[in-house]
């Protein structure tokens, strides 16, 4: 299979408009690159393969990418979905009706904290108001779905029961993550290190869940990412608890990563392994195939905790 279970997972950039603490920038390095149009082409090509069931936009924050509509309107013919990964901070009600418009089925809208100057963990505070419920709405009224991803640190714990009934009241799906440690790459290496730090514990999380809900949902091991990812649903939401993939070797279930330097990997740890240079089919083919069948590099020596019963 030239991409890991039909995803193929594209980043438009490696800059972002926030800095937040806990970013891993999906093993790229931080920096101002992006996606060029000869990198451009190659996408819409592997978008054409007939494994190619999904495409994912993320970077960085790819709605900074100047073609982000031309992205989409290339890929959304040939595939059965079309996703951003985005903070929402660009998404403004006509953008969200342009990418519907180019074929656009999804916003994933990351987010940590409903404070309108502050929405992650980023340093300093944005420059005007931002406000979740505009955006959601933004996309709702666009015709896209949404989901909302929160990454669990010691800035928003608080929050979390803010979420879940927020989350459960406007029948959003939402993620909570478990929060990594990174670290800048070693001198000559492509990745950054990463390793599973969690601020707020997996029995925390779960007993503020029962004591907002008034009980405590059934969780079940999830599709391709079990049994690093278990979710329950509360009426129309689903509500997914995301340990760090490598942890269980299954890097590879969000898809097969492609990056502006033409890196091509599944599991982080891998980047700069397999790289994009040819642009023929056959060649681009061959590439991701062999990125998508490299096994996690990362996740020997890491403990697996132990999960709730």
């Amino acid at each position: 299979m030239p991409v890991a279970f039909g995803r193929l997972r594209v980043f438009l950039t490696e800059q972002c408009n926030l800095a937040c603490f806990y970013c891993h920038n999906e093993g790229q390095p931080k920096g101002g690159g992006y996606l060029s149009d000869r990198l451009y082409d190659a996408v819409a090509t592997m978008s054409r393969q007939p494994e190619v069931d999904k495409v994912i936009l993320s970077g960085g924050e790819p709605l900074l990418h100047p073609r982000v509509l031309d992205m989409v309107d290339a890929v959304a013919p040939h595939v059965a979905r079309v996703s951003v990964i985005t903070n929402g901070l660009l998404l403004t009600r006509p953008l969200a009706r342009d990418l519907a418009a180019a074929g656009l089925s999804k916003v994933r809208l990351g987010v940590d904290s409903f404070r309108s100057d502050k929405p992650r963990p980023s340093a300093g505070y944005l420059d005007a108001p931002f406000s979740i419920d505009a955006v959601v709405a933004a996309v709702r009224d666009a015709g896209l779905r949404i989901e909302v991803n929160v990454v669990l640190t010691r800035f928003n714990q608080r929050e979390v029961p803010r979420f879940l009934e927020w989350a459960v009241a406007n029948e959003l799906d939402i993620k909570f993550f478990e929060h990594l440690e990174v670290r800048p790459a070693r001198p000559g290496e492509f990745v950054n290190i990463m390793r599973p730090r969690p601020q707020v514990s997996e029995a925390w999380f779960m007993q503020t869940l029962a004591q907002t809900l008034g009980h405590l949902p059934d969780f079940v091991e999830t599709d391709a990412f079990a049994p690093a990812t278990s979710a329950a649903r509360v009426g129309a939401t689903e509500i997914r608890y995301c340990r760090y993939l490598c942890t269980y070797h299954r890097c590879a279930a969000p898809g097969t990563r492609f990056d502006v330097a033409g890196f091509v990997y599944t599991c982080m740890s891998n980047r700069g392994l397999d790289r994009v240079d040819d642009l023929g089919v056959q060649s681009l083919r061959e590439v991701f195939a062999r990125a998508s069948g490299r096994t996690c590099s990362a996740g020997d020596g890491i403990e697996v905790p132990m999960k709730l019963g």
